[in-house]
């Protein structure tokens, strides 16, 4: 009896481990600061956002990647050489509150009282006692505007 007792017990601890084994894995990868998805602990494959992935080379010559801050108010970005050979990087995404400049890809406060705009002269969402009208924030209260 303390025999089937026992191998109910181990049975239970192998349910449990294979279980942990399945929600977490064979051993947690540990990425790089700021990337959330990586090849090895050098080498990221995504980042968090605001972040961008960048190849680099060691003293060795070896490559790695890891992650790069965007320029401020972009939730993600890119490195674009441009016809000059010049490296630039550009936002794709804005955070709430700003817009992407056509121009320069960079992103931009909306003007206040604009919470949410397409540029500096389309505002889609204005602030408590506005409202937005031919993409602009009129008072609330105004007439004929």
């Amino acid at each position: 009896a303390d025999k089937n007792i026992n191998n109910q017990k181990m049975t239970k601890v192998i349910f449990v481990l294979a279980l942990a084994f399945l929600c977490f894995g064979e051993a947690e990868l540990k990425c790089g600061k700021n990337c959330i998805a990586c090849q090895s602990t050098e080498s990221c494959l995504e980042c968090k956002e605001g972040f961008y992935v960048k190849e680099k080379a060691n003293k060795d010559g070896n490559s790695y990647s890891t992650c790069i801050q965007c320029p401020p108010k972009c939730t993600s970005c890119q490195e674009i050489i441009d016809e000059e050979n010049i490296t630039n990087i550009e936002c794709n995404g804005c955070l709430k509150g700003n817009f992407l400049h056509s121009e320069n890809k960079l992103c931009y406060q909306c003007m206040s009282p604009c919470k949410e705009c397409e540029s500096e002269r389309a505002c889609k969402k204005c602030a408590f006692g506005y409202k937005a009208r031919k993409g602009k924030c009129v008072p609330f209260y105004s007439r004929g505007q």
